[in-house]
């Protein structure tokens, strides 16, 4: 192999590629490699490890899949049951379905074949393509651990790994999959690091993962943002966004395509529905849609059709647009974790409020330099971190260790606190314990462990309190951080934490008091406003027993956007009211309708329940429950 210099470029000719690939090459209309191909591909070809780090655009996927092609033309060919021979990493479905794009391009003259694997769409074809053999695999970490675990692959001929984006996949808390990953391919591989920035996470990867690489560096080692980009940062408060976006959307429509970062799913959604009903081309793309609709978006985007695309971050990297793209981030500049009084006023509003004009000059937030993040990963069911914020911050808050549940229902879940009610309070699970009535206690649901914890803390010895827990990474993750096993083993006839489904598990025990969580499934929210439902849970309960349920309506717009959270509402609570007529109650936090619960049951004594309760600042809670016929449904 040889290869000679001009300005820092490779030749194409001097490269030691099969002629089959010179001819897509030649065919595909490429006139000379990119820096970070030309400084790539004669390390990978000499078959040493390589961390590439190179600004987004800058043609990271040739510089890694053209040496795969050639990798792969060197092997012998795949026998019966073989896997892959080389597996490709991808953070997110789009990048690894262009990846797989631009291999079919370069594979299909040289006969090597390849599929992409990721999750969000069915796994048949999926499974078929791989029990067929295919020489390259490109793959999301979650839906290929899925396939390993179920044997429809293995990964023993693997002699090629790429980590892309490798960054981005420990922002997205990938490390443990990646991990488990690369446990199963043999030591003496080949492995390609790419990244476009170098934070310390990486480097430590790169340090336990490859052998003695090379290092190609296009620009900054400490690269941020691709530099040719103009950048234009704008302080706006939060009620002028969106009369700023229509602003530069006026200016900006002149056959650019438009896209507008939104940090949440849900805020995603939102500006897409207002952008559509103010007459503007948009459609939206984020983690909830299905592929098939992911795909029509990005189709559409593409092509013109629809110039405006409002993204979560699934599309901040590797996505192939045209040029004259405009890049808008809608984005809010702290690490948002609100504020909520001490000292709660009864709502003014009836249960239903509308859901404009809701933030409040006070919710201003925590600093993102005040937050360390103490570990972040992905289970099943959550995006799960655990942080701290510093003691210095002017903030409820301070000194609290917290875990936050990145789902759908879990806007901004906070739980497990370090900090006791009688410190401070902030957050729905916060304000439970002070809103339950006497008696025994079943909890349900996402955040459960930390509910009970705090049950445990305010209630006398006699209280016995069950936690369900849905995701076992959440109990696992109290246990770990929050001194969750000190308080089993301290109370181990006072709590009890299990893992189960909600509507099941407590029932079947019999407890007087349940709590369901009507957002720790998609599917229950449409179970709960089925009467026949509400008639089954009661006649399960023990005499006395209670329900109690979170009814909040902005959590159903974040769990389904198509449905309105306060239909949701009004459908539930009617389906409750005809089975338990005037025994049902409802009370309303002072976040609005994203924090409202209904109790079945009578009423116990109010003034001994507001003396049994430890901290004299939430006994207001208590007279905070009402009739849910006092309430006018809109």
């Amino acid at each position: 192999m040889c290869w000679f210099w001009f300005s820092g470029l490779i030749l194409w000719t001097y490269l030691f590629l099969i002629d089959n690939i010179l001819d897509a090459i030649a065919k595909l209309g490429f006139t000379e490699p990119t820096p970070i191909q030309a400084q790539g591909w004669p390390m990978a070809l000499k078959g040493r490890d390589l961390i590439g780090i190179a600004e987004t655009g800058s043609g990271k996927t040739l510089a890694y899949l053209l040496p795969a092609l050639v990798h792969v033309s060197a092997q012998p060919r795949l026998g019966q049951d073989d896997g892959p021979i080389v597996l490709i990493l991808a953070p997110t479905r789009e990048l690894a379905v262009q990846i797989q794009e631009e291999s079919r391009k370069f594979g299909l003259r040289s006969g090597v074949r390849s599929t992409c694997i990721y999750g969000g769409a069915p796994k048949g074809r999926q499974i078929h393509d791989l029990r067929r053999g295919v020489e390259i695999v490109i793959a999301t970490p979650g839906r290929l651990i899925d396939m390993l675990e179920c044997q429809h692959t293995n990964l023993k001929r693997v002699t090629y790994l790429v980590l892309d984006e490798a960054d981005r996949m420990l922002d997205m808390g990938f490390e443990p999959q990646i991990r488990k990953i690369v446990s199963q391919i043999r030591p003496d591989r080949q492995t390609l690091l790419w990244s476009a920035t170098w934070p310390r996470e990486v480097e430590t990867l790169a340090r336990q993962f490859l052998r003695d690489p090379y290092k190609a560096i296009i620009g900054s080692a400490d690269l941020k943002a691709n530099q040719s980009i103009n950048q234009v940062i704008e302080i706006v408060q939060t009620p002028e966004k969106y009369t700023r976006l229509l602003t530069l959307l006026k200016q900006l429509m002149d056959g650019s395509k438009i896209l507008i970062f939104v940090e949440t799913k849900r805020g995603c959604d939102q500006v897409t529905r207002q952008l559509r009903m103010d007459g503007w081309p948009a459609l939206a793309i984020h983690g909830d849609k299905n592929q098939t609709e992911r795909d029509r978006v990005l189709s559409e985007f593409k092509s013109g059709r629809s110039p405006i695309m409002t993204a979560t971050d699934v599309a901040a990297r590797g996505l192939a647009m045209a040029k004259e793209l405009v890049s808008l981030h809608f984005l809010p500049p702290q690490f948002h974790i609100p504020r909520l009084p001490l000292r709660p006023k009864p709502p003014q509003n009836p249960i239903f409020p509308r859901r404009r004009n809701r933030t409040s000059s006070n919710d201003d937030g925590v600093p993102s330099n005040e937050v360390k993040t103490i570990a972040k990963f992905k289970s099943r069911h959550n995006y799960i971190r655990v942080i701290e914020v510093s003691r210095r911050s002017d903030h409820p808050l301070a000194g609290s260790r917290l875990l936050l549940l990145d789902t759908p229902g879990n806007i901004h879940s906070i739980s497990f606190l370090l900090k006791t009610l009688t410190d401070s309070y902030f957050d729905v699970f916060a304000t439970l314990p002070p809103i339950i009535p006497p008696g025994s206690i079943g909890v349900l649901g996402f955040g459960a462990g930390s509910t009970a914890r705090l049950i445990l803390e305010l209630y006398p010895p006699e209280y016995t309190i069950h936690g369900w827990e849905i995701d076992p990474s959440v109990i696992d993750v109290g246990r770990e951080f929050f001194s969750l096993s000190k308080l089993e083993r301290d109370h181990k006839d006072r709590i009890f934490i299990n893992i189960g489904d909600a509507l099941d598990a407590s029932v079947r025990t019999g407890f007087s008091g349940i709590l369901v969580d009507l957002f720790s499934e998609g599917s229950v929210i449409k179970e709960l406003q089925d009467p026949n439902v509400w008639r089954g849970l009661k006649s399960r309960l023990r005499k006395r027993g209670r329900i109690m349920v979170n009814v909040g309506g902005r959590c159903v717009e974040a769990e389904d956007s198509e449905r309105d959270g306060d239909l949701v509402m009004v459908e539930t609570l009617k389906a409750m009211s005809q089975v338990f007529g005037d025994k049902l109650f409802v009370l309303t936090l002072g976040s609005g309708d994203d924090s409202s619960v209904a109790l079945t049951g009578d009423l116990p004594d109010l003034d001994a329940w507001k003396k049994s309760l430890p901290v004299r600042e939430l006994r207001s809670f208590v007279d905070m429950w009402k009739p849910f016929t006092e309430f006018t449904l809109s």
